[in-house]
Protein backbone atom coordinates (compact mmCIF):
# COMPACT_ATOMS: atom_id res chain seq x y z
CA UNK A 1 0.00 0.00 0.00
CA UNK A 2 0.85 3.52 -0.49
CA UNK A 3 -0.03 6.53 1.62
CA UNK A 4 -2.60 8.00 -0.92
CA UNK A 5 -4.76 4.70 -0.32
CA UNK A 6 -3.95 4.49 3.64
CA UNK A 7 -5.43 7.70 3.69
CA UNK A 8 -8.44 7.00 1.32
CA UNK A 9 -9.28 4.15 4.02
CA UNK A 10 -8.84 6.04 6.96
CA UNK A 11 -11.09 9.20 5.47
CA UNK A 12 -13.48 6.77 4.40
CA UNK A 13 -13.30 5.43 8.20
CA UNK A 14 -14.14 8.84 9.68
CA UNK A 15 -16.76 9.95 7.48
CA UNK A 16 -18.45 7.03 8.10
CA UNK A 17 -17.75 7.45 12.14
CA UNK A 18 -19.60 10.63 12.38
CA UNK A 19 -16.32 12.87 12.08
CA UNK A 20 -17.06 15.57 9.12
CA UNK A 21 -13.83 17.34 9.56
CA UNK A 22 -10.46 16.20 10.13
CA UNK A 23 -6.85 17.28 9.63
CA UNK A 24 -4.39 15.31 8.86
CA UNK A 25 -1.58 15.37 11.65
CA UNK A 26 0.92 12.47 10.66
CA UNK A 27 0.84 9.06 8.74
CA UNK A 28 3.83 6.56 9.16
CA UNK A 29 4.64 2.62 8.17
CA UNK A 30 6.21 0.71 10.85
CA UNK A 31 7.81 -1.36 8.79
CA UNK A 32 9.02 -3.85 11.39
CA UNK A 33 4.85 -4.83 12.13
CA UNK A 34 3.92 -3.70 8.87
CA UNK A 35 1.40 -1.51 9.90
CA UNK A 36 0.22 2.05 9.10
CA UNK A 37 -0.38 4.56 11.84
CA UNK A 38 -2.32 7.34 10.58
CA UNK A 39 -3.17 10.23 13.04
CA UNK A 40 -6.21 13.00 12.73
CA UNK A 41 -7.64 16.61 14.69
CA UNK A 42 -11.40 15.86 14.39
CA UNK A 43 -12.02 18.66 16.89
CA UNK A 44 -14.33 21.08 15.46
CA UNK A 45 -13.63 23.66 18.44
CA UNK A 46 -11.51 21.74 20.75
CA UNK A 47 -9.00 19.14 19.86
CA UNK A 48 -9.75 15.60 19.99
CA UNK A 49 -6.85 13.20 18.34
CA UNK A 50 -7.78 9.75 16.62
CA UNK A 51 -5.30 7.34 15.47
CA UNK A 52 -6.14 4.40 13.26
CA UNK A 53 -3.56 1.56 12.38
CA UNK A 54 -4.16 -0.18 9.44
CA UNK A 55 -2.57 -3.49 8.48
CA UNK A 56 -0.07 -2.92 5.41
CA UNK A 57 -1.33 -6.22 3.26
CA UNK A 58 -5.25 -6.45 3.82
CA UNK A 59 -5.75 -2.46 4.10
CA UNK A 60 -7.84 -3.59 6.97
CA UNK A 61 -8.31 -1.22 10.18
CA UNK A 62 -6.89 -3.11 13.00
CA UNK A 63 -6.71 -0.56 15.80
CA UNK A 64 -8.25 2.74 16.82
CA UNK A 65 -8.04 5.36 19.56
CA UNK A 66 -9.26 8.31 20.71
CA UNK A 67 -7.95 10.57 23.21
Amino acid sequence: MDIEEVMDIAVRFLTKSGYPTYKLLSIKLDHAKKEWKATFDVGFITTMIISLTIDDASGRIIAYDRT
